[in-house]
């Protein structure tokens, strides 16, 4: 019992800490522009 409760501190403690140190500002920069369509990034979740 003593066992699995230290392992539910642990990942309760592991995911509050990656949570916190999560990045929420991500940005994706190219040098120049795509030259055919397929080199282009798709927008959006993909759904038409």
């Amino acid at each position: 019992m003593r066992t699995k409760n230290k392992v539910l501190l642990f990942v309760s403690l592991f995911t509050s800490a990656s949570c916190i140190y999560a990045q929420t500002d991500q940005e994706i920069k190219f040098d120049a522009p795509a030259t055919h369509f397929t080199q282009s990034m798709p927008l959006g979740n993909g759904h038409l």
